[in-house]
């Protein structure tokens, strides 16, 4: 399952609720750190887009 962006709402089969709890953390916690990653892979993508461009 993957959300509109294409990155995965859960990891493993494990979701957010469930990682938080294997991690000791809460669900808020664990969404931040989703959306820090995905924000992150947009930005390398971006980044290796305009590199091939020119």
């Amino acid at each position: 399952m993957t959300s509109g962006d294409g990155t995965p709402f859960s990891v493993g089969g494990l979701e957010g609720l469930e990682i938080g709890r294997l991690m000791g953390l809460d669900y808020s916690m664990v969404s931040q750190g989703r959306k820090r990653f995905r924000d992150y892979l947009m930005r390398r993508r971006k980044g290796r887009e305009d590199f091939c461009e020119g």
